[in-house]
């Protein structure tokens, strides 16, 4: 048996198209309850049925976003504040605490 990680909203939806699946609930009725469209619930019951809950988890889990920036960018970008602007992460996180700071 496979063991399968899920969101709470993933397990939610298992749910609804698990109770589509007895003819319990219509299409419409789960669209509501999920706010998604009834496009959406023929999707995802089709995947239910294709691939059982699995086939309800994202497949994008563990990937990078794709407006991601590179290691590389990032360390371009602090080295540039570090220098050309002196950046000093401790008196900026302190100045955020005081309470007459307008952020």
């Amino acid at each position: 048996m496979e063991i399968i990680s899920m969101s709470t909203k993933e397990i939610d939806r298992l749910e609804v198209i698990q109770k589509v699946e007895d003819k319990r609930v219509q299409q419409k009725e789960a669209g509501v309850i999920l706010g998604v469209c009834l496009r959406q619930i023929k999707r995802l019951t089709k995947a239910y049925r294709e691939d059982g809950a699995s086939g309800l988890i994202s497949k994008h889990r563990g990937e990078k976003s794709n407006n991601c920036l590179s290691d590389e960018a990032k360390k371009k970008a602090l080295d540039l504040l570090k220098s050309k602007y002196q950046l000093n992460l401790a008196r900026t996180a302190y100045c955020l605490k005081e309470p007459d700071h307008p952020i």
